[in-house]
């Protein structure tokens, strides 16, 4: 019987455990985990077998990871799924629309005014 192996560094892990399931602002148990739909290259770098998928990995966890996309447009549609609001992002490094940008907060802007002499 083939074998996959995969290789998983720590510090990736580490990147995807706290994107997926730390400081999600006003959730708490089954609703405190994070959907990313992760680009292209985010998904080959953090997370490998579809378990960008998150939610539907939490809620249905012997679903293999190649029907976790399929699962995930299932959970979607259903209208208990607005429960999970806010809970989906769109990238693991965005910072407006991604995990990143939620957990080191806004970027402050610098205006800077030029007075006339």
């Amino acid at each position: 019987m083939d074998r996959v192996h995969a290789h998983v560094d720590v510090r990736d892990a580490a990147f995807r455990t706290i994107a997926e399931h730390i400081a999600i602002p006003g959730k708490t148990g089954w609703y405190a985990i994070r959907h990313i739909r992760a680009p292209l290259i985010e998904r080959i770098l953090f997370a490998p077998f579809n378990i960008n998928h998150h939610i539907a990995h939490h809620l249905f966890p012997r679903v293999p990871c190649y029907n976790l996309p399929k699962l995930h447009a299932l959970i979607e549609a259903h209208p208990q799924f607005k429960s999970f609001d806010g809970c989906v992002k769109q990238s693991y490094l965005g910072l407006k629309s991604g995990v990143m940008g939620e957990l080191i907060g806004p970027i402050p802007v610098v205006v800077s005014s030029v007075s006339s002499a």
